[in-house]
């Protein structure tokens, strides 16, 4: 089950309480039960894909908070928490996203950010009950957060129980009922196999475009990332450029729809369908990341916007 602690801290700031921190977990839960992004991470492997299926395991995130979270910079002077890129922003928010349990733990003082303060995909961060962890007190503080993270997972885990149970029982009763009129009633003029289901598929790869990849230019390409909104929906995009013209296929929740477009430098203005519903929208690529909004009808805004990053190689 889903009881795995992930420790999400920047170096540059709670690096020292970080790694206190994992000791006292690993000491009250057991090692292969926390992750931290350095240490469990197989040489070779794509980090971002290694820490999504890691956070999938997890039933706790803590995010470590220090005096410098907000305002730490890179080489370039820019904030790193606005990166697209950036390690420690893209654990909070797939983990926000997944639904997992985030605890913000303030250390040495920090003050909790403002709704206003964070990036689009962390604001759901702002609302979370933080927990303090100071160095002053650090055994005392860490205990109480021990015995937090105690509850939580034993919640977690009794509310997947009760999950199984109640699909394993919809099973159970779906199959003597397909039984049940099977036996007694007989099947005139209805073929089971008539039936339409609708299959979702797990990768874009599966919604059937194809096409040759070019390799160094823009929109063509298979991205991956959220829609920044209330749903922040995960998805998957793959374009196939042919001069100033693009087509792609676009997934998701399960479910394929299309793209068609037109290319000006680095921004393509498109037409999108999925799911009965349909609309535009304006693609902006800079490097190995796409930004885009859209819209229903002649809108190309009030849909939502999507932050995708490049995935294959070109």
């Amino acid at each position: 089950m889903n009881s795995g602690i992930f420790i999400n801290y920047r170096r540059q700031d709670t690096i020292a309480t970080a790694g206190r921190l994992y000791d006292r977990l690993a000491k009250a839960f057991g090692k292969k039960q926390i992750f931290t992004d350095v240490d469990h991470i197989p040489a070779g492997a794509d980090f971002v894909h290694h820490i999504e299926a890691e956070l999938a395991k997890c039933g706790i995130v803590l995010a470590l908070i220090g005096p410098h979270w907000l305002d730490v910079r890179d080489e370039t002077g820019s904030r790193r928490l606005l990166d697209l890129h950036d390690l420690v922003s893209n654990e909070i928010a797939v983990a926000l996203r997944q639904g997992v349990n985030v605890i913000p733990v303030l250390v040495d003082g920090a003050s909790m950010p403002k709704h206003q303060e964070l990036p689009d995909a962390l604001k759901p961060l702002a609302r979370r009950n933080a927990v303090e962890l100071r160095n002053v007190q650090f055994g005392a503080d860490a205990e109480q957060l021990i015995g937090r993270i105690s509850k939580l997972l034993s919640k977690h885990n009794a509310a997947i129980r009760a999950k199984h149970l109640i699909i394993a029982g919809t099973a159970l009763v779906a199959a003597m009922l397909i039984w049940v009129i099977s036996t007694f009633i007989p099947i005139t003029g209805i073929r089971w196999t008539d039936t339409k289901v609708d299959t979702k598929v797990d990768s874009v790869e599966s919604c059937g475009l194809t096409g040759p990849i070019q390799a160094g230019v823009n929109f063509s390409g298979v991205y991956a990332g959220v829609v920044v909104d209330s749903s922040g929906a995960e998805v998957q995009l793959k374009l196939v450029r042919d001069q100033n013209s693009v087509k792609g296929r676009y997934l998701r929740g399960g479910i394929c729809g299309s793209v068609a477009g037109t290319v000006t430098g680095n921004q393509m203005t498109f037409s999108w369908d999925w799911a009965s519903n349909s609309g535009r929208g304006v693609a902006t690529q800079a490097g190995d990341s796409l930004s885009a909004t859209s819209g229903f009808g002649n809108a190309t805004e009030g849909g939502g916007t999507l932050i995708l990053v490049l995935r294959k190689p070109r």
